[in-house]
């Protein structure tokens, strides 16, 4: 009667999986199946059925999970290659900063080796230009000590106007005078005419000064004789 009642009473999925779940040996799962047999049997295969989606379920999770996990895996791959070459640049610009560092210091150790040389050689100039300046006071005063005595100049010839007819010979006389009597003032011919040029106005100035170039040198004539040459040439008219 009592497995009459229970199979009437068609027994629900869950309540046999409740029977199920407090099956302890082979003998109670024997009774079980004994009084329900066709719904233990299919709520076995509902289990099962249900384990096996679990499994498969729990199966797609875990490749899901790897998946994700793979891009994670990825992602961090990733960044630390971004890591890696961030690091070398840091390294390089490192290295580079250092050479630059180091160059400047060499450079700022050459300019203070050009500079204390120049510095040097700006001395050693000065000390030249101060022996030369000072040898060439001593030249000059024994010069001066040495020089034959001044003879006075010629009275300046302006031409023969308004002079004497003999005035151009007077003048004449006595700058062969002064020519002769400090003929060590002058170095050379041209200073001596450049003396002879330097007694004369007026009109014979003039006259001579096409003679003379820009830089003080002379053209055409040499000597001072060709001065005196050339002065009595001149026209001489009486006033």
């Amino acid at each position: 009667m009592a497995s009459n009642s229970a199979n009437d009473a068609n027994p629900t999925f869950e309540t046999i999986q409740a029977s199920l779940s407090k099956v302890k040996n082979a003998a109670q799962l024997q009774e079980l199946m004994n009084i329900n047999s066709d719904f233990v049997a299919e709520a076995l295969v509902t289990l099962v059925a249900r384990g096996r989606r679990n499994e498969r379920q729990n199966h797609l999770r875990d490749i899901g999970n790897f998946r994700e996990y793979d891009k994670q895996q990825i992602g961090l791959e990733e960044k630390q290659a971004q890591v890696d070459v961030l690091k070398t640049l840091v390294a390089s610009l490192e290295r580079r900063l250092a050479a630059l560092q180091y160059n400047q210091v060499e450079n700022r150790e050459d300019l203070k080796s050009e500079l204390r040389r120049a510095q040097k050689d700006l001395d050693h100039e000065r000390k030249t230009v101060v022996y030369l300046r000072d040898q060439l006071r001593n030249q000059q005063t024994q010069f001066t000590a040495q020089r034959s005595p001044a003879y006075r100049d010629p009275t300046p010839f302006g031409g023969a106007h308004g002079q004497s007819p003999m005035a151009l010979q007077i003048y004449l006389m006595e700058l062969r005078l002064k020519l002769h009597a400090n003929r060590d003032w002058w170095t050379d011919e041209s200073d001596r005419m450049r003396y002879v040029l330097s007694t004369l106005e007026g009109s014979p100035k003039l006259c001579f000064a096409q003679f003379v170039n820009s830089d003080g040198t002379f053209r055409e004539i040499t000597t001072v004789e060709e001065i005196m040459d050339q002065l009595q040439k001149l026209p001489t008219q009486s006033a």
